[in-house]
């Protein structure tokens, strides 16, 4: 069973893997100074939760990511690597992420 984790620098080579993923999609990520300090800030402050692709550990492999703000209750960030996409994991990330932030308040993305 794959588990969801509170993210940490370590992963960072996963979240650029996952990001160049999505960039077609979502436009430049990667490359983006802006990008790369809010993604290093969610993994210092323990906003960014993720499943690590454990058959893929030695390359840093995400199976997926989500990062939430609690400060202005959204989330922020939310992705699937492709190959994992329609199982569930996406589903997964979101119900943990919920559990974050407060639902007395609207909830953003």
């Amino acid at each position: 069973m794959q588990e969801i984790h509170i993210s940490d620098l370590f992963d960072m080579p996963g979240w650029l893997l996952l990001a160049m993923e999505a960039e077609p999609l979502f436009g430049p990520m990667v490359e983006s100074p802006d990008f790369f300090e809010g993604l290093t800030q969610a993994l210092l402050d323990g906003t960014a939760l993720c499943i690590r692709d454990e058959a893929n550990r030695e390359n840093s492999g995400l199976c997926g990511g989500i990062i939430i703000s609690k400060e202005n209750n959204s989330i922020i960030w939310f992705v699937v690597a492709s190959k994992f996409r329609n199982t569930g994991l996406g589903k997964k990330l979101l119900t943990e992420a919920m559990k974050h932030l407060d639902h007395s308040k609207p909830i953003t993305v």
